[in-house]
């Protein structure tokens, strides 16, 4: 039986800490740098996995950790938007991986700029050589389908927030389809990819700074939480939502969250 688990933490700093060559599969939807609208407020991807607002050092950073915890044969698919695809497509290659283009067509695009509807957003697929259970010719280098709206949306169970830009699990089903393994989500937001992965049976870790979006993605797949311990390192009392971390099933708590993310796949 396959396990997806969410870790709350920095998506940089948590790769650094993983073994080489430990997942065979990157399914991601990178941080933009735009500024887009959530709740009326106006920011950069809100809080979207990042300790700085400096986005595109943070993708930067990230290509060259997927090369080391890959491995040779693993592959990316990363969802990327067009203002910073050709840039991230220089990142890629320089980290050592080969890229083509993958696009999603929206059958019901909602986004406006000037007179156009936005109705195609791009992604890169990159490897460096392709693992021998890749499905040749499974399908095209392009999804048609809707964008993630309305009450499709998966939601914080008390809050009811949900994530602005989930991708549809379809699309990533399709990848996963083609070059099954074990998955990481470095910027795992709702967990959409996740998602994708335990409907096929997959083995799969996401990553996710904002507290927000960690404990949507926690509750769609049905994760326990745990309190985090306190200073003095017995269990803290029943914690919020604002307050739980991950972790397996289990007796396992840490003082912090970082050494929480390691115990929950080092365990």
């Amino acid at each position: 039986m396959s396990e997806q688990l969410m870790v709350h933490g920095d998506s940089v700093e948590w790769t650094r800490a993983q073994p080489a060559g430990s997942f065979d599969v990157i399914a991601t939807d990178v941080p933009y740098g735009v500024p887009m609208q959530h709740k009326g407020v106006t920011a950069w991807h809100l809080d979207d996995n990042l300790e700085t607002s400096d986005t595109k050092a943070v993708v930067e950073a990230s290509c060259h950790e997927w090369a080391r915890v890959l491995g040779e044969t693993g592959v990316v698919y990363a969802m990327c938007g067009d203002l910073i695809y050709a840039e991230m497509q220089g990142w890629m290659h320089d980290a050592g991986f080969k890229t083509r283009p993958w696009v999603w067509c929206k059958t019901n695009p909602r986004a406006l700029i000037g007179p156009w509807r936005i109705g195609v957003e791009l992604g890169l697929f990159g490897y460096r050589r392709l693992p021998p259970k890749a499905v040749e010719g499974a399908g095209i280098n392009y999804h048609v389908g809707p964008t993630v709206g309305g009450g499709a949306r998966v939601r914080h169970p008390e809050t009811d927030d949900t994530h602005p830009t989930q991708k549809p699990v379809a699309m990533v089903e399709e990848w996963l389809r083609r070059t099954p393994g074990r998955v990481l989500d470095p910027f795992a937001g709702s967990g959409s990819m996740l998602e994708a992965a335990r409907t096929l049976d997959l083995d799969a870790v996401g990553v996710e700074r904002s507290r927000e979006f960690f404990e949507i993605a926690c509750h769609r797949l049905s994760q326990p939480v745990s309190p985090v311990a306190p200073e003095g390192g017995a269990p803290a009392p029943e914690a919020g939502p604002s307050e739980r971390v991950a972790q397996r099933p289990g007796p396992v708590l840490a003082r912090d969250r970082m050494a929480i993310a390691r115990s929950v796949v080092g365990s």
